[in-house]
């Protein structure tokens, strides 16, 4: 890869969370960022053109669903040496372990980082229910339903 090429020390680092914690963070967001559930927040995947016109979770899991395919899709074509994927949860509790995986990662790409990690021993950690048990039922239903490749799609 060219870019590898020319940024021979870069590599892709993504955090993994539980998509029914995406799926309400993205439902919070359209409140608080417009006011209004309705109104779409964030990147549009390809397949936004259907989504648009489905409730507001199936919308919400398929944002989910399609956004977190695409980018498995992109990280399927670069080589392993060059991302880093980690698991929300362990991010927020083992930051300091995070860090030392980071630098591990540059160390195999031939940059040495020697400063050791003086962050947080922890992040909080945004996994908790903070909708409705309804809306949370919703949202699961629909990230089946969409992750299913189910067609019908009634909340």
């Amino acid at each position: 890869f060219e870019f590898f090429q020319k940024q021979p020390y870069s590599f892709f680092f993504r955090i993994v969370r539980d998509p029914i914690f995406v799926c309400q963070s993205m439902l919070l967001a359209r409140e608080t960022f417009s006011g209004d559930q309705t109104k779409w927040y964030s990147a549009k995947p390809a397949e936004y053109i259907w989504l648009k016109d489905l409730d507001i979770y199936h919308q919400i899991a398929g944002q989910v669903f399609y956004t977190e395919k695409a980018i498995e899709l992109g990280l399927s074509k670069i080589p392993n040496s060059r991302q880093l994927t980690i698991n929300y949860d362990f991010f927020c509790n083992h930051p300091s372990e995070v860090y030392n995986q980071i630098k591990e990662k540059y160390s195999s790409l031939g940059c040495n980082i020697n400063e050791a990690y003086t962050g947080p021993n922890v992040f909080t950690n945004r996994n908790s229910l903070r909708l409705s048990t309804e809306e949370i039922e919703k949202l699961r239903l629909a990230y089946e339903n969409i992750s299913n490749g189910s067609q019908v799609f009634n909340a």
